[in-house]
């Protein structure tokens, strides 16, 4: 599996309007760079392919920390019973 960019990550995190309302309530300051890369990750636009990368990303790792049998392949396998379920 392709291992996912920072600015992806970001991107990420930049759509999460709770995150950024309690930032503001915070008063939490963030560096120039750190700020131009989340600008940056908010224009981005996944492509299906990415999307569903991040999906069985975020399933492994939620489920990793719970589960320590969990692997890429059951997550794989898991990913692809459901799209045919489709």
């Amino acid at each position: 599996m392709q291992a996912v960019t920072l600015e992806f990550r970001l991107h990420l995190i930049a759509q999460r309007a709770p995150y950024r309302a309690m930032k503001r309530r915070m008063g939490v300051v963030m560096s120039d760079e750190i700020n131009r890369l989340l600008e940056k990750a908010r224009r981005v636009e996944m492509t299906p392919e990415q999307a569903e990368e991040q999906r069985r990303s975020f399933a492994y790792g939620n489920t990793k920390l719970e589960n320590d049998s969990i692997t890429w392949e059951s997550v794989n396998q898991a990913a692809e019973e459901l799209k045919a379920k489709k």
